[in-house]
């Protein structure tokens, strides 16, 4: 697996938890519970996609300052290089 595919992997794992947790619909909900529902996922998905461009963005800063002392390598190790 290249370091793109963990990165990939990790992503995805990430938007998972509000897929799952908020997007299902469910028998019985009204259409104004469902539509506070859906905007609550698609806040949470807005909120991983902003996190994961500053923790990328955070990266591209250090390599040019610090070199291989990457915070998003904390988190995923297979991404030090990417």
């Amino acid at each position: 697996m290249t370091s793109r595919d963990g990165l990939i992997e990790w992503i995805k794992g990430l938007l998972a938890g509000p897929f799952v947790l908020h997007a299902a619909k469910t028998n019985g909900v009204s259409v104004t519970d469902e539509l506070k529902i859906n905007a609550d996922a698609k806040r949470r998905y807005a909120e991983i996609f902003l996190d994961i461009e500053r923790l990328i963005d955070d990266q591209s800063k250090l390599l040019l300052t610090l070199g291989s002392l990457l915070r998003l390598s904390v988190f995923l190790k297979s991404t030090a290089n990417y």
